[in-house]
């Protein structure tokens, strides 16, 4: 599925041999979702055009993360208002999956040699981070609550919850409350506000996460570093090949 942009309009195209076997609700919602994308492009309410509104590359790099996250958003959230049923990166089974690749990716990219490489490794971490929050805005569309059900989540996937998200889930449940869902058009200013916000939730997201990006130094453009300890570090990645080596026995 492929959401491509002409100058003159927007077209949603379906990839036919994924598609062809799945049942008739999720097609329909698959095709509400992309619908919830075009009409927000044709109220130009992205992104796209508000780099003005930032005055360093890692502000706006943030900002483009809360951005599309934001997008996700307010498409589910008119999704869930309508009937839908929750998507599958939105429910419980998902979470379990998500906090599992969440620490493996952090790990991986952690002991990674290509790391030695700042750029590389802030390519990774921030790869990570995009598909996360695009997950928790899923997640905050169906379920807002600072406090979620979690029972079902494996124990180490929990445990990465615990270390990861928990501190920040639930500032990002309160950012999102009054974020009105795709079918409120939001005018210029009430977005751009929107948008400043998010950069602090996604730093802080990041944050935890245990990286930081920041202003660099003279003749610098900004910087990225590490700010989990060496303990945290070693807790986290120890938990990554226990459940790896789980997986690999079941």
């Amino acid at each position: 599925m492929l959401l491509r942009r002409y100058d003159t309009a927007e077209v949603i195209v379906f990839n036919a041999p994924e598609l062809r076997n799945r049942d008739n609700l999720l097609l329909e919602r698959l095709a509400a979702h992309e619908a919830g994308h075009v009409k927000l492009g044709k109220r130009g309410e992205g992104v796209i055009g508000r780099q003005h509104l930032v005055d360093s590359e890692w502000r706006w790099l943030l900002m483009c993360l809360g951005a599309l996250a934001i997008d996700e958003l307010r498409i589910e959230r008119g999704l869930a208002d309508l009937g839908y049923p929750v998507a599958m990166t939105g429910d419980v089974d998902y979470i379990d999956e998500a906090m599992f690749w969440l620490n493996c990716e952090l790990m991986n990219a952690l002991v990674d040699p290509a790391s030695s490489d700042v750029e590389k490794f802030q390519g990774a971490v921030m790869s990570t981070q995009d598909w996360l929050t695009k997950h928790l805005a899923y997640v905050a569309a169906y379920a807002s609550s600072p406090t979620l059900d979690l029972s079902a989540l494996s124990s180490h996937s929990r445990q990465n919850w615990d270390d990861y998200i928990a501190a920040h889930w639930g500032k990002r449940v309160a950012f999102y409350e009054n974020i009105p869902d795709v079918r409120t058009a939001l005018d210029a200013s009430e977005l751009d506000s929107i948008l400043l916000s998010a950069i602090d939730i996604e730093a802080d997201l990041l944050s935890s996460l245990g990286f930081r990006l920041s202003d660099g130094g003279h003749g610098q453009g900004y910087a990225f570093r590490r700010v989990s300890s060496d303990s945290q570090c070693a807790r986290r990645l120890q938990r990554a090949r226990e459940a790896f080596a789980l997986r690999d026995s079941a």
